[in-house]
């Protein structure tokens, strides 16, 4: 969320809808605090959905693409021979 200052930049209407949460998770300190300060339950600190995301599908394309563009490489600069 990046630097921020809560009172002067968020509508009241921000506000309010907040504390209908109840349950928040957060990606940092940053918005754990502003969580924190609209809300009257405490934010749970989660690890971001990126780093828990299985790549294993896009690993096997992206081995499959290198090992063909290094096969034309070797044939284009005669390293190989068909």
């Amino acid at each position: 969320m990046g630097p921020d200052n809560y009172d002067r930049q968020h509508p009241r209407i921000i506000m309010q809808l907040m504390k209908n949460f109840h349950r928040l998770g957060v990606r940092d300190m940053n918005t754990f605090k502003f969580a924190e300060s609209l809300n009257h339950n405490t934010p749970t600190l989660v690890l971001d959905p990126t780093l828990i995301y299985n790549f294993d599908t896009e690993v096997k394309e992206l081995e499959i693409i290198f090992f063909f563009i290094l096969t034309v490489f070797y044939l284009m600069i005669g390293l190989w021979k068909i």
